[in-house]
């Protein structure tokens, strides 16, 4: 009976004791909308910028308070979608949503975008939503979801109506800035977890949000509260009276990717990226050339592919191989590959022995699969042995990859390599961006040109920025060049005696910028910056801090 008594107060004990504060973190990032069977560029959402914001929060409310909190971030797709409730254990409090939302129209009902399993976006209604939600643990462990999307109420509604307590969304009628979603979400999550009720934290972030001069006024006014009584009654609870004991924890199981960070902001190619990412997931090929003349992109292409593919967990690992400076023959290739793919054994001292290892290691016996970019071919010196710079690589190359059929390969070049006759090789051609993606990057990269729109009469919406800097003779003098763009972005930041406005700015300014970034010149200075980089990287223990 003193046992069984026992156990039971150890019981009760345990269920009282306060738990970790966990929040997922569920993003939709497609690559490109199928619409009516026409490729559609999707607008990109600064993702990566939220969840950095997000992180170092969570990170200062565990630092200050000593408590326990778990952040977990996850691709949006269906399956993913229903395995965050399937674990009573792991089953968050916390569920925020980034991506688009579209309106009802006719008779289709409002709905979020999610991505597909090549990458490409699908919609989810509210009446799909519920049926997964309500499948697994989530109706009683799900205290607050926040859909960070454009017109994302109607759908939003969905979570409430299946129980959710606490749902905040953006108004039916309202598209919603990046700038003014992300500052909201960090302020009201800032709130919940130092112990503010639902209401006090939406309240808190409306009113600061509001007074912040980088987002339009109207911004804030778009949020609403949803669940126990529309508006801000029937939310004062506190969803953590109290949380655990512990420090931050990132749940997140990451794929070590190797590769240089994407430029930011990263230019959309999400037609280029899809076509990729969809032939090496269904390994249609293993070998993928990314071409396009100096500056255009392809080095960004090759990197979100990477990134695309490493955060999906469509392989183990991503090397990265840059070749710039590289010296042709053998021993100059096998070098640059060896030190990338972190093979470090000394009794290696001919191109058959480093074919040997890279087949046992990559034989794909382990049931292990991995990507390899490499960039930099165009750029090879020439050794006193070798042949010529491209029949040195294709030779490499084509023996590296018959020896290693568990590794998928995407090359950056200005022409395809051809010739690997082991391998089919995929051409993806980079081209031009058109206006409106010109002026979408401008924007992004020059905030003082943005800040200048923004204080034009009327308060003008993003999209209407946009559209009209398309059609700045200046902005179509660029020709779609994305190099281009961000080097005058630069200049109208920095130098007063830049303007988008100037006369000369099309017919003289930007065919001087164009001139340089496409340059020799220019290249070697880039590639200088990255092989500084990339020895910076090495001195730090290697890129991604994984070991070999």
């Amino acid at each position: 009976v003193v046992a069984a008594a026992s156990a039971a107060a150890a019981t009760a004990a345990a269920m009282a004791a306060p738990e970790p504060a966990r929040l997922t973190y569920l993003y939709s990032t497609p690559l490109l909308w199928m619409r009516d069977g026409r490729p559609t560029m999707v607008d990109q959402l600064d993702v990566s910028g939220e969840k950095r914001r997000l992180k170092q929060t969570i990170r200062g409310v565990c630092r200050d308070l000593g408590c326990a909190i778990h952040f977990r971030e996850v691709p949006a797709t269906v399956s993913n979608f229903a395995k965050i409730f399937q674990s009573k254990l792991n089953c968050p409090a916390l569920l925020h949503f980034t991506g688009h939302g579209l309106p009802a129209r006719g008779s289709e009902p409002p709905a979020l975008t999610f991505e597909d399993d090549d990458g490409l976006l699908c919609t989810m209604g509210g009446d799909s939503l519920s049926k997964i939600f309500s499948s697994g643990h989530a109706r009683t462990a799900v205290r607050c979801v926040f859909v960070s999307a454009c017109h994302s109420e109607g759908v939003a509604r969905a979570f409430a109506e299946v129980g959710v307590p606490h749902v905040v969304a953006v108004s039916a009628a309202s598209r919603i800035e990046d700038e003014a979603s992300l500052k909201f979400a960090d302020l009201f999550y800032n709130a919940i977890l130092n112990g503010d009720t639902v209401a006090g934290a939406f309240h808190s972030a409306k009113s600061t949000v509001a007074e912040d001069p980088m987002v339009s006024a109207t911004e804030s006014s778009k949020f609403v509260l949803l669940g126990r009584g529309d508006g801000e009654h029937g939310h004062e609870e506190v969803l953590f009276p109290s949380i655990a004991t512990g420090v931050y924890k990132d749940d997140t199981v990451y794929t070590v990717n190797d590769c240089k960070t994407v430029a930011s902001p990263y230019v959309s190619r999400g037609l280029c990226v899809s076509e990729a990412f969809k032939a090496l997931r269904t390994r249609s090929v293993r070998f993928v050339t990314i071409t396009g003349p100096r500056g255009i992109g392809k080095t960004e292409v090759a990197l979100k592919l990477a990134a695309f593919a490493a955060e999906r967990r469509m392989c183990d690992r991503v090397y990265y191989v840059e070749m710039t400076g590289a010296e042709v023959g053998w021993r100059g290739i096998m070098d640059v590959f060896a030190a990338s793919l972190r093979i470090r054994d000394p009794t290696i001292t001919d191109e058959s022995a480093f074919m040997d290892y890279v087949q046992k290691r990559f034989s794909g016996q382990s049931g292990g699969r991995f990507l390899c970019v490499i960039t930099g071919v165009d750029k090879l010196r020439l050794s006193p042995e070798s042949r010529t710079p491209w029949e040195d690589f294709r030779s490499f190359f084509e023996r590296l990859a018959q020896h290693a059929p568990s590794v998928d390969f995407v090359v950056v070049s200005r022409d395809p390599i051809r010739a690997v006759s082991s391998l089919a090789e995929k051409v993806i051609k980079v081209g031009p961006l058109e206006p409106r993606a010109v002026a979408d990057l401008l924007l992004r990269c020059c905030r003082k040109l943005y800040r200048a729109e923004l204080a034009l009469d009327g308060a003008p919406s993003y999209d209407a920025i946009v559209s009209t800097l398309a059609d700045n003779p200046a902005v179509r003098a660029l020709k779609g060049h994305p190099a281009a763009t961000r080097k005058l972005a630069s200049l109208l930041e920095d130098d007063r005696k830049y303007r988008l406005d100037d006369p000369t700015m099309a017919t003289t300014t930007v065919p001087a910028v164009l001139r340089e970034v496409t340059s020799e010149h220019y290249g070697r200075q880039r590639r200088r910056s990255d092989t500084r980089e990339r020895e910076a990287r090495a001195a730090a223990g290697g890129a991604g801090g994984a070991a070999g």
